[in-house]
């Protein structure tokens, strides 16, 4: 007889009211020691956004899609959500399934490239939540990395085209696309290259940008990292966007267009740090500014999750 199965979407999370800001961030930076000017700093960026990170709310749009698409393939599957930082907690899931019976959960982890703070610290919280819910029957299986998959490269590509498909030849000519991720300690990126061979997380972003932009046949393209945080005494990958702006030849370039490709729907980290920092760098140097949306609920994106549920079960 076949295992009563569930669909797990494992996901960061994020603030959804202004006041669930603080202990959200204070989640993040866990035992790791971040000085007050850095938290606070952080709190402004979301006050500048409005108090609250569209994260959840998108996840929610994800999760309702593949549940729906995977019902109309047959796989009548409960599909929920759980969070590292938010509620609901990776303990709530599990003490769920407990109470409707359920013995087998796929999960699929909301991160683009593979690393251990991307994908191996995902799979430990579940672990404790499962643990924490006294879930130890429950079966936890995990899906494919992604990145390389057509359906979700076409989805990147198409969320590109809603801004690139409107402009001259002329203007994408004068353009440089720049491709963005989470930046990460070099000595995590040297652990992931370790645990994936050559495949390492700067590996998959490189890879991932060069194919998408081959799709949109960009002439002018290149990678850059956001985001960083942490202890600055730290070597982070680089570079860092605003530096890769700064060395732009504006007698080439008059336009910029990023592509936040690291992140699978908008959050503080792209409206924030790519909307406004980056922006400003752009026109501060005299260029037309431009973002790609992320993939968010896109449903080529949405098709792609569903075939790797059902690669699973």
């Amino acid at each position: 007889m076949a295992k009563k199965t569930a669909v797990l979407l494992i996901g960061f999370g994020g603030p959804a009211k202004p006041e669930e800001v603080r202990p959200f961030l204070l989640s993040v930076v866990g035992a790791m020691k971040i000085p007050e000017e850095r938290l606070a700093e952080v709190l402004r960026h979301y006050d500048a956004i409005g108090g609250v990170s569209p994260y959840n709310a998108i996840t929610q749009k994800q999760q309702s899609a593949l549940e729906s698409l995977l019902f109309s393939k047959g796989a009548s599957l409960p599909v929920s959500v759980a969070y590292r930082n938010s509620k609901p907690s990776f303990k709530d899931a599990f003490e769920s399934y407990k109470r409707f019976g359920v013995e087998r959960v796929v999960g699929f982890v909301l991160a683009s490239f593979r690393s251990p703070a991307s994908f191996k610290k995902y799979v430990e919280r579940v672990e404790e939540g499962r643990k924490e819910a006294d879930a130890d029957s429950i079966l936890v299986e995990y899906t494919k990395d992604f990145t390389q998959d057509e359906l979700y490269l076409k989805a990147q590509a198409e969320r590109i085209r809603e801004v690139w498909d409107s402009w001259t030849p002329e203007k994408k000519d004068a353009t440089e696309v720049i491709f963005t991720a989470h930046s990460i300690p070099v000595s995590t990126c040297e652990e992931s290259c370790q645990e994936n061979g050559s495949r390492c997380y700067g590996f998959q972003f490189y890879e991932t940008a060069q194919k998408i932009a081959r799709m949109i046949s960009a002439k002018n393209w290149c990678t850059a990292y956001q985001s960083r945080s942490g202890n600055p005494r730290d070597r982070w990958l680089e570079p860092d966007v605003k530096d890769r702006i700064l060395a732009l030849d504006t007698k080439k370039v008059r336009n910029v267009l990023l592509v936040p490709v690291g992140f699978l729907c908008d959050n503080v980290e792209v409206i924030y740090d790519l909307d406004r920092e980056a922006k400003a760098a752009v026109e501060n140097r005299g260029l037309g500014y431009a973002r790609a949306g992320t993939v968010s609920d896109h449903p080529l994106f949405i098709e792609m999750m569903a075939r790797r549920v059902c690669e699973v079960i």
